[in-house]
């Protein structure tokens, strides 16, 4: 199978490891990357397809490339938030590679989503606006106000709405999601459970009391799991919840392991990995994908009688040696293969860099990457993903305009 390099540019290494003097930068070729006392053949010697990932070398950028398996072409928009406003890029995905290697990302469309006058007030508070995406569009909300932004992903255009909100209640929204063709906006309780009408208010839902509602929480990601059900967790505790939007019920997502148990189960499991969902997730042939330091987490969702349970986490550890940190990371399906049950996503991931460092570039790196799954058929008839191939990734630039920007969405329809 032929196979080609590439490289990754990127300046951030993992939290624990501090720059050395004689560290080698990110731009560095292949041949100057390779360690003095390497056996490794001088790569200028070697076949261009031959070349290896080498681990001799913790700094290495450059690794194998594999061929898709998965023909399709995809759209991905990418929402990249400023101190005053969102900007959406568009790029094609066509059989697993990436159009946008080392180029400059035109906007697609532009929103008016502000957050700070300053730019250094930026990387230093929770941002108040949640982005989703159906079939259609892409829609940006405010947490506390009542303004909506549409960005049609045919024409990249923009209208701007008044969403009214309940009346009597403290209207905020800490979770904004598309499940099938509602959208829906959660607030910092179990309780407080909404969807936007044709008329662009927000109805709350009357929901049967199976858990607490009136708890707080703190909802650091979720999946959508059909186009009447999702699945959040509370960050805080690392407790997942299902809601079944045909029933307005909430259940407790347990652990598989605490089936075997003669004990009720009366509180929610708490899980050992530290925010267990982190943003949106994807859900594919029975396993929920989720970022994860360094690579990807995924938990096959199993259904017990009426109950929904939880497997333990396979990590699934990306085929390079740079550090992307799950913070910064967003992702989406893209396609699935049925002969080999090789299934797709693409991984974004910003720099998100301050403006007033002094190796802050003139440009925001946007790493961009297509993953492929290979799987396992299980008992269960789900796929079990059993190993990290890398179909493609490329590096793009969107201008900084004076500022930092985050990189806080993508989205594959």
């Amino acid at each position: 199978m032929f196979c080609f390099l590439r490289e990754y540019e990127e300046n951030t290494l993992p939290p624990a490891k501090k720059k050395r003097e004689n560290e080698m930068t990110p731009s560095m070729s292949l041949e100057l990357m390779v360690p003095a006392s390497s056996n490794v053949a001088e790569s200028s010697k070697m076949l261009t397809c031959c070349r290896e990932f080498f681990s001799e070398s913790p700094y290495i950028l450059a690794l194998r490339l594999e061929n898709s398996v998965i023909q399709t072409t995809k759209d991905l928009y990418i929402v990249c938030q400023a101190p005053s406003h969102a900007t959406v890029f568009k790029i094609n995905i066509r059989d697993g590679k990436l159009a946008c290697h080392n180029q400059n990302l035109k906007p697609y469309g532009v929103m008016d989503t502000f957050v700070c006058s300053d730019p250094d007030d930026l990387m230093e508070q929770p941002f108040p606006w949640h982005f989703t995406c159906d079939r259609k569009s892409i829609y940006a909300v405010p947490d506390k106000t009542n303004g909506i932004h549409v960005l049609s992903l045919d024409k990249g255009s923009v209208i701007s709405l008044e969403a009214t909100g309940p009346t009597g209640t403290d209207f905020s929204i800490s979770l904004f999601l598309a499940v099938g063709s509602n959208i829906i906006a959660i607030n910092d309780t179990l309780g407080g459970v909404y969807h936007l009408s044709d008329t662009h208010e927000w109805v709350p839902h009357s929901i049967q009391r199976s858990v607490h509602l009136e708890k707080k929480v703190e909802l650091s990601g979720y999946a959508v799991l059909s186009d009447k059900s999702f699945m959040v967790c509370d960050g805080k505790t690392d407790c997942c919840f299902l809601f079944d939007l045909d029933k307005d019920t909430w259940s407790i997502v347990r652990a598989y392991s605490d089936i075997s148990s003669s004990l009720p189960i009366v509180q929610p499991t708490e899980w050992s990995a530290s925010r267990f969902l982190r943003g949106r997730s994807a859900l594919a042939e029975g396993f929920i994908y989720t970022c994860a330091d360094g690579g990807l987490r995924a938990y096959e969702i199993i259904k017990v009688q009426d109950s929904y349970c939880l497997s333990e986490g396979i990590f699934l550890k990306f085929p390079w040696l740079k550090y992307w940190g799950s913070d910064r990371m967003c992702l989406d399906y893209v396609g699935q293969d049925t002969a080999s049950g090789a299934i797709m996503f693409c991984v974004v991931q910003g720099n998100n860099y301050d403006q007033h460092r002094l190796d802050a570039p003139d440009k925001h790196r946007v790493l961009i990457t297509t993953i492929q799954i290979k799987t396992e058929r299980t008992s269960r008839f789900t796929l079990k993903p059993v190993a990290v191939g890398h179909a493609d990734g490329g590096t793009s630039f969107v201008g900084q305009d004076g500022g930092p920007i985050w990189t806080s969405s993508c989205f594959a329809p």
